[in-house]
């Protein structure tokens, strides 16, 4: 019976150092792999970041001639291909904490990463032992610059007309290779004289794609007292990121309200009636519009049926609503009776310092120089007047000779 005793007593000794061994052997393949941090924190698509892992040896026993390797895969590369194996030596055993070896590695991130976690992978070995991968490493990626990017702006003819609807299109980009849930869009047109037409100003999408392109379109009315100048905008901009982060974005936008400057251009007086005469065309601009016309100048163009006497461009300035100026040219009339043409060239700037010109055509009547006269137009020379002058010059002259006489031949 004793002999039986000793010889289960033996067989749980030798159990219990047959376990012992393995846990040690166990113990000295106990390599701990920690990420350690990452800089930036996030990083962006397309950017580069320091990646430092610590390995430490919470064994018993030496872990000697520890290889480290970097498994290259997307989204990640090493910045220095060499770094892709690298030997840390050998850790000593309980080498932990502020002892463990730490490994930096610089890694470039792949323009199209996706926002959020993603993985790298190291796998290690003791010596010519097998390699063992540890769980994977999550790498905070976000795109830093605004996810929702405003590609382009179209605005219907060009810009805003006062007290006139035109459609606003907004060309949008989601810039990142993510999905974003719950987007809003909305233009903050507080204390700014544009409104929208027939529909709120904001825009609800439930999702936007990765790299999705998308048009959004406003109808906006700008009061009819706008002033003429570019409003600036702010865009609104919510949406949930594929990390679930509330995001927010407000870019400003300029928006042109503009009013075509009106004016007119009208004959205020001529004493050029007749073919073959010499006399001035007084010519006046009026601004009838709500916005200036600035510098300002009016230019007699050659025609057939005139001829230009005096300097034919003039320079009249800056005109302000419901302004006007004169100018007067000196022409020779060579049209014949009935419709003839002032042909004159305004040049002028708008609000915006934008060069406009319009020729506008003034027409002229030429009358035949009998009908000039007829409607007093012109002075019509006297006949009677001609003849009374005679007269006088004739009693005169015989007077003269009749006193002439008498004082030759005194009565007697």
């Amino acid at each position: 019976m004793n002999k039986r005793i000793i010889m289960v007593l033996a067989m749980v000794l030798v159990s219990v150092v047959a376990a012992k061994a393995a846990f040690t052997s166990f113990n000295v393949a106990d390599i701990r792999v920690t990420l350690v941090n990452q800089e930036p924190d996030p990083v962006s698509p397309g950017d580069r970041a320091d990646l430092r892992f610590k390995f430490e040896n919470r064994g018993s026993e030496n872990a000697k001639d520890v290889t480290v390797e970097f498994i290259e895969k997307y989204p990640f590369t090493l910045e220095n291909k060499n770094d892709r194996s690298r030997k840390i030596g050998s850790l000593s055993a309980q080498q932990t904490g502020d002892a463990g070896a730490v490994l930096k590695y610089g890694v470039r991130i792949d323009s199209d990463a996706i926002d959020g976690e993603n993985e790298v992978t190291l796998r290690y070995r003791i010596g010519e032992g097998e390699w063992i991968q540890p769980k994977a490493f999550n790498i905070s990626v976000q795109t830093a610059a605004p996810l929702l990017s405003i590609q382009a702006i179209t605005i219907e003819k060009g810009y805003l007309e006062p007290g006139r609807q035109r459609a606003v299109n907004f060309e949008m980009k989601n810039m990142a290779y993510s999905l974003l849930r719950n987007v809003r869009l909305s233009l903050d047109l507080n204390n700014i004289p544009i409104s929208p037409v027939g529909s709120t100003n904001e825009r609800i999408y439930r999702e936007i794609t990765p790299r999705e392109a998308f048009n959004v379109t406003y109808l906006l009315l700008a009061d009819a007292d706008a002033a003429s100048k570019v409003y600036k905008v702010p865009l609104d901009i919510k949406y949930t990121d594929n990390t679930g982060r509330n995001q927010t974005q407000k870019p400003t936008v300029g928006l042109m309200v503009k009013e075509v400057p009106d004016f007119s251009v009208n004959l205020e007086e001529t004493t050029a009636y007749y073919s073959g005469q010499k006399g001035k065309v007084v010519l006046s601009l009026s601004n009838r519009g709500a916005s200036d016309i600035k510098y300002a100048s009016m230019e007699l163009l050659e025609s057939e049926d005139y001829e230009i006497l005096s300097a034919p461009r003039i320079y009249i300035g800056n005109l302000e609503s419901d302004d006007f100026e004169t100018v007067e040219f000196d022409v020779f009339l060579k049209a014949k009776k009935g419709d003839a043409s002032l042909l004159v060239k305004v040049e002028y700037k708008d609000s915006f310092n934008l060069d406009h010109s319009k020729v506008e055509t003034i027409p002229l009547t030429v009358y035949s120089k009998g009908d000039a006269k007829k409607y007093g137009l012109v002075a019509a020379s006297s006949k009677s007047g001609f003849i009374v002058v005679l007269l006088i010059v004739a009693g005169a002259y015989f007077g003269y000779r009749k006193w002439w006489k008498n004082r030759k031949n005194p009565k007697k």
